[in-house]
């Protein structure tokens, strides 16, 4: 799932999406959306199998892979999915931004601060993921993109990550992305430190 600000890789192998970028690449598009599949396992999905908000990307490089292309592209924009539109090769839609408001108070600032600290707790928890990932978040000073740096970076569902993205409020972002690393905290034990 793709978060604005973040620089995933996406392998592309279905016929559709291989289309999608042919005609992409064709158009000289510089922007293309991406929104989730609801349920992975459908070959061909319709409008009803997807979420209606996604993320406008950039396409930064697509390398050859052996069924198709690994893909990097960065998030640049929430959006929301207005209408389909008959793609025949692929499906198409409509589209509209969604602004990230940008808001701070006391309040906001204290909420960041929490989630930066229990995102810090749950990265030492986790196995195989990078510890230099907490460092990052104490560089991030917008309350919202912090959310969805943390929710993002670290292993949760899909359905959880898709609720912090479809949040546009930057407050009710940050209290959801609390509750998801307190309750992993809850689930994850503390690491024991090995004897030296």
């Amino acid at each position: 799932m793709l978060f604005p600000g973040a620089l995933i890789p996406i392998d592309v192998g279905r016929r559709s999406s291989l289309r999608l970028l042919e005609d992409a690449a064709d158009r000289k598009l510089a922007v293309i959306g991406i929104v989730t599949q609801r349920d992975e396992r459908i070959e061909h999905p319709g409008p009803a199998d997807v979420y209606t908000v996604g993320c406008a990307a950039r396409v930064v490089s697509a390398v050859p892979a052996d069924a198709g292309f690994q893909l990097s592209v960065q998030g640049l924009a929430r959006v929301r999915l207005v209408s389909f539109e008959d793609g025949g090769r692929f499906l198409t839609a409509r589209v509209t931004t969604l602004k990230d408001p940008t808001s701070s108070d006391t309040e906001l600032e204290e909420l960041a601060a929490r989630l930066r600290d229990a995102g810090r707790q749950l990265v030492q928890r986790m196995r195989g993921v990078p510890q230099e990932l907490a460092i990052g978040f104490e560089r991030i000073r917008h309350a919202g993109y912090l959310a969805d740096v943390v929710i993002s970076h670290l292993l949760f569902e899909p359905s959880d990550k898709q609720d912090i993205l479809e949040e546009l409020d930057p407050k009710a972002r940050v209290r959801k992305a609390l509750r998801l690393v307190a309750r992993e905290l809850e689930r994850i034990p503390e690491r024991r430190s090995e004897p030296g």
